[in-house]
């Protein structure tokens, strides 16, 4: 500093000055977290955002930014541009809830942002949170087909079905018989009705939503059991060609051959009545002849291996 009299100097004075350069550094005093899965599926799951603050002495409002490629208020409830947080509260939860709308669009983005200003550089940071909303796939069911099972010699039943789509876990309920909740069952024939039983199962998954299978036939029936001998002598005892068994099946076919391969006799529908005689009702000679038994069902009607399975060849012996 100089300090001038008519235009001579005569006074100068010099000041040094100090500075100390301080770094502005400001901690955000809010930010935001995901709360639930990551993932979300539409019109079945739900998820929140959790805004918490360091401080809670005051009331605060902060602005929020939502983006992403799900579009807001459409593929979920509405979330608005601001959010105040009353005095001595220190978080709130803000929920999201995907809506189903039925519409193929892939993955979709949410993502929540809370803006806060930044005192040292005049400007707002921001603080973010993200999550993904998924297509619900509608399941399906498929199962097997029906099955065949005899209580006499103990057999077990097996039954299944496969569910795919949806979202897992799933819940299975059979019926007519509550068994375990699983895809797969096992049960002794004594657990069915005489000849037909059907099955079915309904599955509910983690979303609430069911499905159901179509009905699953499982015959109680047994091999049908044919005699080798019948007597015609009166006593009551082997009179008749009576074959264990044909009371599990819809129709029984028998057709007795004689030695030379001609068919002697024929029925579509077995009573247990056949005494030796032919077609026409006349008393067959005795001797060994050929039988073919036949056991059908609504079953065998699609099955052609089952129904080979079933039926028996042999010989009887016709006695006098």
């Amino acid at each position: 500093m100089e300090e001038y009299r008519n235009g001579v100097l005569i006074n100068r004075k010099t000041r040094t000055f100090g500075f100390r350069v301080v770094t502005c550094e400001v901690e955000l005093p809010i930010e935001v977290s995901l709360l639930g899965a990551g993932t979300l599926i539409e019109g079945c799951s739900a998820a929140g955002f959790i805004i918490e603050r360091t401080e809670a002495d005051t009331s605060l409002t902060v602005q929020v930014l939502v983006s992403g490629t799900a579009t807001n208020g459409v593929d979920y409830n509405a979330l608005g541009s601001s959010i105040t947080i009353p005095t001595g509260v220190f978080s709130d939860t803000i929920s999201i809830v995907p809506y189903g709308d039925g519409i193929t669009e892939g993955s979709e983005t949410v993502e929540f942002s809370i803006i806060v200003e930044n005192p040292c550089e005049n400007s707002f940071d921001t603080t973010t949170a993200f999550l993904t909303i998924q297509d619900y796939v509608p399941m399906t069911i498929s199962w097997g087909d029906s099955i065949n099972i005899c209580d006499e010699i103990g057999e077990y039943g097996l039954v299944w079905c496969s569910v795919q789509n949806g979202l897992p876990p799933y819940s299975y309920t059979w019926a007519p018989t509550p068994y375990l909740n699983n895809d797969t069952i096992s049960f002794p024939a004594t657990d069915l009705q005489p000849n037909l039983t059907e099955m079915s199962v309904n599955v509910i998954d983690a979303c609430g939503q069911n499905i159901s299978s179509g009905l699953i036939p499982v015959y109680n029936q047994c091999p049908c059991q044919v005699p080798n001998v019948i007597t015609m002598n009166g006593d009551n005892v082997n009179d008749e060609f009576i074959i264990r068994n044909i009371e599990d099946y819809d129709r029984v076919q028998v057709q007795i051959f004689n030695r030379w391969g001609n068919l002697v006799f024929e029925t579509d529908d077995y009573q247990n009545n056949w005494k030796g005689y032919d077609k026409s009702g006349k008393q067959l000679e005795a001797g060994v002849y050929t039988y073919v038994v036949t056991p059908d069902s609504d079953k065998y009607e699609y099955d052609d291996q089952e129904k080979t399975r079933y039926t028996a060849h042999g010989f009887v012996h016709i006695i006098k």
